[in-house]
């Protein structure tokens, strides 16, 4: 990678004590939704918190496009609706709306540039050659028409969607000096004393979570520059093996266990070897069932891809002699650690507080009744009784999802003041998916049981929008599911 000269950065920017570099799940991402508040509870921020370390998140002025969250909330009355007729009425104007206010591309932000420059739906290879340049440009080959955009095609939306917060994070002053920025130039320019890396779940690891897709699963392809799956990791180990000592630690965030997202639930109360017979995906209009022979020999091409990958970065750290820096989080052994669902072990729940626990079954709600009843409140409240690790996709961590993270990174580098009961019991209530949850996601659920079995049948009740064009039919719930999921490659 070029060492070409770099701008030069205002000294109260040099030498943060923390950057993040990545994808969603480093950026913050939970129920395929990017806004301001949930990058504050991503993993990386709430270390930065417990330390008492100033950390700039990317300070969205809007929703990316949508809020999943906030359109499953907006939803009407769902009892009496037939499947075919479930319509989230009126995205498509806030929809178009966040667009046009993206297009105008006005600075809205006060920081020069942020800390946490995980992007959702990145792969490897956008740590090196992504920039607010490059990004611009998709930007205006989606939407030529700029501000007067009236329509978008579905199938552009994911690419759109990493575009505008690529623009938008990696150059949030709108200062052309910095137009040309990578990651991983940042981090070169900036040499904070610690950097995080959390990258690599989009190549096939999402699609196999929420679809039940094991032929999504491929390290070899070659992505638009030309590298695969491990060349771009070795480009990137490089380049974080060449930076200078001032940068005292450099952790690298390794990929999960598949097996254990909450996406994936099993269809029977019997396991072998850790796996059930069969998994469905949940949040999907998937046909697939997935077997638990084919997910085990995924997680096991996760694992080699783990350790292929820590061999890679200290490969590159040895011929630096910056081995001593590098760390490696092991997410896989994490996710085992918390796989309820599979082992149905109930000590593997994560308590949250002598009424309260969560796990990585998929999230239900009900109400739930809280004495003693303080006057004036109701005596039952929207709260979780299933799941909770994962948010409304099943595969990105709720606020508590996080918070498990940030506490294992925290005890892998020694850092003090790791109160996990604390981290879980304000995360729990920073989450309102958690502490007020939307009773209507239970039924959606229950919806796409349906619509699966249809489809499975060869019935089609709904076929998805190909554009979303204002004034046009209101999108349908198997519409969401599909233009929400190329978000993630």
């Amino acid at each position: 990678m070029s060492n070409q000269a770099l701008p030069t950065i205002p000294s109260e920017y040099m030498h943060p004590e923390l950057m993040t570099i990545g994808d969603s799940l480093a950026q913050g991402c939970r129920s395929l939704t990017n806004i301001a508040a949930f990058c504050k509870q991503s993993w990386s921020a709430r270390i930065a918190n417990a330390q008492g370390w100033q950390f700039r998140i990317p300070d969205f002025p809007r929703p990316i496009l949508y809020d999943l969250e906030q359109e499953v909330r907006l939803l009407g009355d769902l009892i009496q609706v037939a499947p075919s007729e479930i319509r989230f009425q009126g995205m498509i104007g806030r929809f178009l709306q966040n667009l046009r206010a993206w297009l105008s591309n006005h600075r809205e932000s006060k920081s020069l540039c942020f800390d946490n420059l995980g992007l959702v739906g990145a792969q490897p290879y956008d740590l090196y050659t992504r920039t607010a340049a490059t990004s611009g440009a998709k930007i205006a080959a989606i939407c030529p028409n700029g501000t007067g955009t009236s329509s978008v095609k579905t199938g552009d939306i994911g690419t759109l969607h990493l575009a505008i917060n690529g623009r938008f994070v990696l150059n949030p002053s709108q200062d052309p000096n910095f137009a040309d920025m990578t990651p991983i130039k940042w981090v070169r320019a900036r040499l904070p004393k610690r950097l995080f890396v959390q990258i690599g779940h989009n190549n096939g690891l999402y699609s196999i979570g929420a679809d039940a897709d094991p032929a999504k699963l491929n390290f070899t392809q070659k992505n638009e520059n030309g590298d695969d799956f491990f060349d771009s990791f070795r480009i990137i180990a490089e380049a974080l093996a060449s930076l200078p000592g001032e940068i005292q630690s450099i952790a690298v965030v390794l990929l999960p266990k598949v097996g254990a997202a909450p996406n994936l639930m099993p269809t029977d109360n019997g396991r072998q070897d850790g796996y059930a017979e069969n998994y469905a995906p949940t949040f999907s209009i998937s046909k697939t069932l997935l077997s638990g022979t084919a997910l085990a020999e995924v997680d096991v091409q996760i694992a080699a891809a783990n350790e292929r990958i820590k061999q890679i970065f200290t490969t590159a750290a040895q011929a630096s002699n910056q081995v001593g820096r590098l760390k490696f989080l092991d997410t896989f052994a994490l996710f085992e650690g918390i796989d309820y669902k599979n082992t149905l072990d109930s000590t593997r729940r994560i308590v949250i507080d002598p009424r309260q626990s969560i796990d990585n079954d998929y999230i239900k709600g009900g109400l739930i009744p809280q004495p003693p009843f303080p006057p004036g409140e109701p005596p039952f409240r929207k709260l979780i009784n299933r799941g909770g690790f994962g948010s409304v996709d099943g595969m990105h961590p709720t606020a508590c999802g996080y918070a498990v993270v940030a506490s294992r990174m925290m005890d892998l580098l020694g850092l003090p003041n790791n109160d996990l009961s604390k981290l879980l019991e304000q995360s729990f209530m920073d989450d309102a998916l958690l502490h007020d949850f939307p009773l209507k996601l239970d039924l959606i659920i229950s919806i796409l049981v349906e619509l699966r079995r249809a489809l499975r049948i060869g019935a089609s009740p709904v076929q998805p929008q190909q554009i979303l064009l204002e004034g046009g039919t209101e999108p349908h719930l198997i519409d969401i599911i599909d233009f929400a999921r190329q978000l993630f490659r």
